[in-house]
């Protein structure tokens, strides 16, 4: 469920190492160009990254002084890593990616941003290739998988836009700032690798010691660094800040609905474009991504233009240095300084986002309290992973339609439990916006009500104290049935909350015995220590046990819900079916509470009072988990009869 400081495969990601990429080699002078592409025409075989060679042409054979440049076009050569669908690996450009997406399974990075990054890209080049997908085109297009994207479409975008997609050019490079000054060293670019002050637990890079990169892997990295670097002090431009923001993507989970295909993953997330009629929202007719801007754009901080903005945006400037390396060109240096600061609120323009209000949030004055009265809501934030918990407790809001999000507004004093000191107003919800079009498609019968989709949800958490370093990389699956997704019965949403907050309320009592143990047998326990140590992120040893039994649980449960609902046509499920679904799960959750606090129990010192106390701990966790589990029932015996006609 969490990642550390290092690459991670994620099913049949990857088995061997991909080769590298070929490279292309400009020489010429003052407007007399060539281009040679090693492994055409001369027979030699293709080198595993770009090489730094004169090809032989002595000063003046090209009409001036031969002049040698490289080449690096994301565009052609192979640099985003795919899985095809036999399993096997392999690098392709942005155009082949795209045109050969319906016969490759997945797009995956190094780590979990880096294919969230690359996603995001790969959506903002479909959306302005493609413009404006309305429901009918998106039918079309999803009826002729078999022929995949159009690639006339891809091919024209992308010769319109060729000069800005190279990696290593001078003038205008890809995702960089040329003005910049080169550096030695790419550890500042690679979010494993150590730098400065920043310590990585497995990387011993030293300041200034080159680490060359592929370019492939640079590139990839470039993208990943606008998206997801960390905060603080960088590497200042001129007399400028060195400060720099978060990027906007590290705020949130990112949302990817995942499909059969890369086909059917992209097309299921691609949006309905159209910056003439504001669409998706926030998105204007200034909107453009990244490469179609002036290279030299502004970088005070502002409101993205639109969506394509935002899914590009560039968050720090960069710079790559380039250098030969027995006789490859190799990425030697980055230097990555403050970018544009984004101040676009995420509720209007982030579409890969859940939202949610949280429990308890406290308004700040009597006139947000007058306004949330009026409109039955609090402010909603995004949904984020948590490394131990894990974000299938955001069900709700990741797959029912926007609306006031159940709760349990019963009372319970002293256990912590979800029913205690619960807000009078419901907290709200809002699903990612592709989920929308997957659902009112559905309801048309344009896609099967009985598909269950894979929700793949990415997210990098900051280590204690703050974002300027990096604790984990995150990547969570939830399956994303279609009949939840398009359920108009209000008790789904009811079923799912108590689902839910069984899991939470046995977390609170698991968490209350080993407190409660240490209160009494630790002098030095205080408990305002103890509520600092659990905000910076300290975890119960029970509740290490319990929670990673529930994920594959939590799944079975949203299918056998989904069967139910489609069954009955999305008007009402079966109420019976429902209650032995609740009925498993709760056998589930229970049984792995009850194992968590019998370790737990286990490993405490077998010596005369503590001994003792141990065992009496475990007896009053047995009767408040009888006390939640009873709350438990009552709420779902409550909630699954049939409504009243009126």
């Amino acid at each position: 469920m969490a990642g550390g400081p290092h690459p991670q495969a994620r099913g049949v990601a990857r088995h061997a190492p991909v080769p590298g990429p070929r490279a292309r080699l400009l020489s010429g002078s003052w407007g007399a160009a060539a281009t040679i592409r090693w492994g055409q025409g001369g027979g030699e075989a293709l080198p595993s990254s770009a090489r730094s060679i004169n090809a032989g042409h002595t000063a003046g054979s090209w009409g001036g002084s031969g002049i040698t440049t490289h080449s690096f076009n994301l565009l052609d050569e192979p640099w985003l890593p795919v899985v095809r669908m036999d399993g096997s690996t392999a690098t392709l450009g942005v155009v082949e990616t795209l045109t050969q997406a319906h016969h490759l399974r997945a797009l995956v990075g190094e780590t979990s941003t880096v294919t969230s990054a690359l996603h995001r890209l790969l959506l903002a080049f479909l959306s302005r290739a493609l413009g404006t997908v309305d429901d009918l085109r998106w039918q079309e297009l999803w009826s002729a998988e078999g022929e995949g994207f159009p690639a006339s479409e891809l091919e024209e975008y992308a010769g319109r836009w060729r000069h800005r997609f190279d990696l290593l050019s001078s003038e205008q490079p890809f995702f960089q700032r040329p003005e910049l000054k080169e550096a030695q060293g790419t550890a500042a670019l690679v979010a494993f690798r150590a730098a400065k002050n920043n310590a990585t637990l497995f990387d011993h890079s030293r300041d200034g010691e080159p680490r060359p990169l592929r370019p492939d892997v640079a590139a990839r990295w470039l993208v990943t660094v606008h998206a997801y670097d960390t905060a603080g002090t960088k590497t200042p431009v001129a007399r400028g800040s060195k400060k720099s923001e978060a990027p906007p993507t590290t705020q949130f989970g990112c949302v990817l609905i995942e499909g059969a295909t890369l086909f059917h993953t992209l097309l299921l997330n691609l949006l309905e474009y159209a910056p003439q009629r504001n669409a998706p929202t926030s998105t204007t007719e200034e909107d453009r991504p990244a490469w179609e801007a002036p290279i030299a754009s502004e970088t005070a901080p502002r409101r993205a233009y639109g969506w394509t903005d935002l899914l590009t945006w560039q968050s720090r400037r960069v710079r790559l240095t380039q250098a030969d390396q027995d006789g490859e060109v190799m990425i030697q240096g980055a230097v990555v300084s403050p970018g544009t600061c984004c101040r676009s609120e995420l509720l209007e323009a982030e579409h890969m986002a859940a939202f949610r209000a949280p429990w308890f949030d406290q308004p700040s004055d009597s006139s947000e309290v007058a306004q949330r009265k009026k409109t039955k809501t609090s402010s909603l934030r995004p949904v984020r992973l948590d490394a131990l918990r894990g974000v299938w407790r955001h069900s709700q809001e990741l797959l029912l339609p926007p609306a006031q999000r159940w709760f349990k507004p019963r009372g319970n004093k002293g256990l912590g439990l979800s029913m205690d000191g619960f807000p009078e107003i419901s907290p709200a919800r809002l699903r990612p916006s592709a989920l929308e079009r997957i659902a009112r498609l559905t309801d048309t019968g344009a896609l099967p009500s009985d598909a269950v989709y894979t929700l793949r949800i990415f997210g990098q958490e900051w280590a204690t104290g703050g974002s300027g370093m990096i604790g984990a990389w995150h990547e969570e699956a939830v399956p994303a049935p279609a009949a939840l997704l398009r359920a108009a019965n209000p008790r789904i949403g009811r079923l799912i909350g108590n689902a839910v907050a069984l899991a939470d309320d046995l977390a609170s009592v698991l968490r209350s015995l080993e407190r409660r143990y240490r209160q009494e047998t630790d002098e030095s326990f205080t408990r305002k220590e103890e509520s600092q140590k659990e905000r910076e992120g300290f975890r119960y040893e029970s509740e290490l046990q319990f929670w990673p039994q529930l994920p594959g649980a939590f799944a079975e449960l949203l299918r056998e819900l989904a069967a139910l609902e489609d069954g009955a046509g999305g008007s009402g499920g079966d109420p019976r079916g429902e209650i032995r679904a609740l009925w498993k799960w709760r056998d589930r959750v229970v049984d792995g509470a009850d194992k968590a606090a019998d370790r737990w129990v286990r490993r405490q010192a077998r010596t005369g009072h503590t001994l003792l106390r141990a065992s009496a701990h475990r007896e009053r966790y047995r009767a408040h988990r009888q006390l939640v589990v009873k709350s438990f029932e009552r709420e779902v015996v409550g909630h699954t009869a049939p409504p009243e006609e009126s």
